[in-house]
């Protein structure tokens, strides 16, 4: 079994099709979709029940009151069934691409030597991908410091634990990078595995705060690796980005 794990906040507009490009991933193997609705204001609530009757295996969780999406990732975190082998983190306007999270789990299930695999990302207006027509390559792809262009094996998640909830900023690269230090090998392809939606209210177009969120996430992998050297190496996962595909991702607006 696959799980799929999807943190959701005031994201009406976007969650039907995220979560139906999850559903449409693989075919072989059994999965389950878990969205936490972290006590969104808008119709978010409303959508994930008009969708829950047609897809299989979507389970939804909910908060009484808005936490973050830290604690909404740890509420995913601790409802996985005690049967799934392989974990999917996923964000609630975020489409996958047709096959991609396949790819990733092929790659797993195929090589038990690996506990991750990672891929890239595309950046889309969200006004492109709400058309239906086909993404071309003019939309800038990158590796990028994401986990949902990853697939982990749930041995490894289990170890990594919970989300710190501390972080308002890079909480999915810290996480990334506790999974990584602990992944007895991992494999990085060049497959496009989603495309990341860009909209008005990306966290990531607060560009100090997620530059502060960055910074903290490696400065505390750099304190675990100096108490532990034993702790695997992460470079090339977090490597340098081209300042060309930067710039041409700022220039993306909805």
């Amino acid at each position: 079994m696959i799980s799929i794990l999807i943190p959701a906040f005031n994201a009406e507009k976007y969650i039907a099709p995220a979560v139906a490009s999850a559903s449409q991933q693989i075919h072989q193997t059994e999965v389950e979709i878990l969205v936490c609705d972290d006590c969104s204001s808008d119709g978010t609530a409303g959508v994930l029940e008009e969708i829950g009757s047609q897809t299989p295996g979507l389970r939804v969780f909910t908060h009484s009151r808005n936490q973050g999406v830290s604690a909404a990732r740890n509420t995913l975190l601790a409802n996985i069934s005690p049967g799934s082998q392989f974990v999917a983190f996923f964000d609630a306007d975020d489409v996958y691409v047709d096959g991609g999270l396949g790819k990733l789990w092929s790659l797993l299930r195929d090589n038990p030597e690996l506990d991750m695999a990672h891929g890239k990302m595309q950046v889309v207006p969200s006004s492109v991908l709400e058309t239906g027509d086909p993404i071309g390559d003019e939309w800038p792809s990158l590796h990028g410091v994401t986990l949902s262009a990853s697939m982990f094996r749930r041995q490894v998640v289990s170890r990594a634990g919970m989300f710190n909830t501390s972080l308002s900023h890079g909480e999915d690269l810290d996480y990334l990078l506790r999974i990584a230090e602990l992944c007895r090998g991992r494999l990085l392809v060049d497959d496009t595995i989603f495309h990341y939606r860009r909209h008005g209210a990306n966290a990531t177009n607060n560009a100090l705060q997620t530059r502060r969120g960055t910074m903290h996430a490696l400065l505390l992998h750099s304190r675990r690796l100096a108490a532990n050297p034993n702790l695997q190496d992460v470079r090339g996962l977090v490597s340098k980005i081209d300042p060309e595909i930067m710039a041409r991702i700022a220039e993306i607006h909805d």
